[in-house]
Order: structure tokens, then C-alpha cells, then sequence
């Protein structure tokens, strides 16, 4: 693999996230933050490697050869977070299984457990990823950008708060939130990367779309603002 050059006036963005960063029906491709980056940040090279219900132990175990590893950001961006936190009635292994069910048997079953979610996530608190390998996955797609390239940046960005009707179908949705918000700021001084505070930026009426996870044109267009001042500042530092 050829070294980095961190003379060159062109600079490599890579951003690693889920499907927040992706375009949906409601908000199209021109719309999303890594699209308005691209322009943004123009001379420097945007590279978006969003996929859908990405999270962090996918992305250090899966990803991080393809989306950092081989293309050695001179700045990483990390938007990861609400697959690992939000509240689950399932695992993922569950999860699994009951798609495997015979649909005589799965559609009344997830018809009853979703009409108890609310009581299900509070007995039986379940996420995707738990904090200590949420933190773990996190130090290992660090530490794989650091191993491309050591002068390598970084902006993380937290997790919004999500709507009230959220919190009502699902027990503990704001307090996982922050929670994980806590443990991606506390990383983010570790390595001295800049931490994009959505939780206290963000409003869910405005900025996000009616499901209370993924970002509305508008929030979109406020991350690509915030995205776009953090990295000149952080390139400049570098």
C-alpha cells in the first residue's frame, strides 16, 4: 500500500456511518450530508461509506479494511451509534431466527411482542451493542486509521435525540441515547478527535424524520454545516 502523503494539498475525507447518512424517500441523494460535503469541502476528496444498519461491530470487523485501511484517510469521520443503542425486543441472533419462522408462525408473534414493546424493553433490555464492545469496536477502527496513516484526524459525531413517541414504544430510548452519547464524547478526547454534539444541537420536530432515528432534509443540511466547520478546523490542526 502506497504511503499517505501529508504534504499534499488534497486531503482524503472518509466517513464511516449507517443509514442516516443515506437518501430515503423523504430526503433524496442531494439532500443528504455526504452529498453536500462533497461540494463543501471541495478541492479535498469526500468519501462516504455509509451502509444500512451499519453498526460498530460491523464496521471494525467487516468494513474498517475497505473503509479505512485501504484508503487512509488524512480525516475520519464517525457516525455510528443509534443501531448499537436504540432499545431492542430482539437480538440480533433473535432477530434472525424469527425471520426464519414460517410466516403462519412469525406474523403473530411479532404481533403480540410489538404490542408489548414498551413492557418488553423494560424487563428485558436489549440492545445491538453493548458500551464495553461498542468502545472496543470503536479503539479498533481508530486504531486502524491511525495504523494507515498516524497523522490522521478525527470527527465524531453523536446521537440525536429521537422523539417522544419513541420513548413511549420503546422503555429507556432517551437514556440509551445518552448513554452512548457519553461514551462516544469520552473516546472522542482519547483521541483528540472533535465531537459534533447532536444531542444538544438537534431538535427531533426539526431535524429528524417522523421514525425519531434518521435525519430530515433539514437535519441533513445542519450536520453538513457542522461536518464541514469541524473538518477545515481539524485539517488545519492536523
Amino acid at each position: 500500500m502506497t504511503a499517505p502523503n501529508p504534504e499534499s494539498p488534497i486531503k482524503k475525507i472518509v466517513l464511516v456511518g449507517d443509514s442516516l447518512g443515506m437518501p430515503r424517500p423523504e430526503v433524496p441523494l442531494e439532500s443528504t450530508y455526504p452529498y453536500l460535503l462533497t461540494g463543501r469541502l471541495w478541492p479535498h476528496r469526500v468519501f462516504p461509506r455509509h451502509r444500512r444498519s451499519n453498526h460498530t461491530r460491523w464496521q471494525s470487523r467487516l468494513n474498517d479494511y475497505d473503509d479505512v485501511l485501504m484508503l487512509a484517510p488524512d480525516l475520519l469521520a464517525i457516525h455510528l451509534g443509534i443501531v448499537d443503542a436504540a432499545p431492542r425486543i430482539f437480538t440480533e441472533r433473535q432477530k434472525w431466527l424469527v425471520g426464519k419462522l414460517p410466516a403462519l408462525l412469525r406474523r403473530p408473534l411479532l404481533r403480540v411482542v410489538s404490542s408489548q414493546r414498551h413492557r418488553l424493553t423494560r424487563w428485558f433490555p436489549k440492545v445491538y451493542v453493548p458500551i464495553p464492545e461498542f468502545l472496543a469496536s470503536l479503539r479498533r477502527t481508530f486504531a486502524a486509521a491511525l495504523q494507515a496513516n498516524p497523522k490522521c484526524a478525527f470527527v465524531v459525531v453523536g446521537i440525536p435525540p429521537t422523539t417522544a413517541r419513541n420513548e413511549s414504544r420503546s422503555y429507556g430510548y432517551d437514556a440509551n441515547i445518552r448513554r452512548y452519547n457519553d461514551a462516544l464524547q469520552s473516546l472522542a478526547g482519547e483521541f483528540r478527535a472533535e465531537f459534533i454534539d447532536l444531542y444538544a444541537l438537534f431538535r427531533p420536530d426539526e431535524d429528524l424524520l417522523e421514525d425519531g432515528m434518521h435525519l430530515s432534509a433539514r437535519g441533513q443540511g445542519r450536520l453538513a454545516d457542522l461536518l464541514a466547520r469541524a473538518i477545515r478546523e481539524r485539517l488545519g490542526a492536523a
